[in-house]
């Protein structure tokens, strides 16, 4: 496999999307384009910060074109368009939400917003797809957990590992 020339991350203003983010930057030479939620500039300003604090300097990086940035949101307003080039996804978005909530959230980003993603990557030619979650799937359980999908879905906790689970 060549390494990626370009790649999308989802995810990079959140808990572990800001640490991906900082180690692509740091250990690869692809062009890494953002997908930023809301406004753009509101977005830098979180980036910004977020990356302040592993010593990564994002005004650096956007201007030596290695770092792009994107509005988009899943799954409501993701343009195929963002995808131009892109030869990998590192999708780390989700919703961290306990509870559904009247949006439908967690399970509405996590699992109709990694849908959209990928049937967009689809669309676009993307070659390579990673997914990173933080989220534990087997549910209200104790005791050792063996690394093999199980027949029969376990009882989640909340709302959140379920959609993760799903994913």
């Amino acid at each position: 496999m060549q390494p990626p020339r370009r790649l999308l991350l989802t995810g990079a203003t959140g808990f572990l999307g800001h640490y991906v983010l900082g180690e692509l930057l740091g250990r690869c030479e692809a062009v890494v384009r953002v997908l930023i939620r809301g406004d753009r500039s509101d977005g830098l300003v979180r980036l910004a910060a977020l990356m302040r604090e592993l010593g990564v300097d994002v005004d650096a990086h956007l201007s030596s074109g290695r770092l792009e940035v994107v509005e988009g949101s899943l799954p409501d307003s993701l343009d195929v368009q963002v995808l131009s080039g892109v030869d990998t996804i590192v999708h780390s978005a989700a919703s961290t939400r306990f509870q559904s909530d009247s949006d439908g959230d967690p399970s509405r980003t996590n699992v109709d917003g990694t849908r959209v993603l990928l049937d967009a990557a689809a669309m676009a030619g993307v070659q390579h797809f990673v997914y990173v979650s933080t989220a534990y799937v087997c549910g209200d359980f104790s005791g050792r957990v063996s690394e093999t999908l199980s027949e029969h879905p376990p009882a989640f906790c909340n709302a959140y590992e379920a959609s993760k689970m799903v994913c």
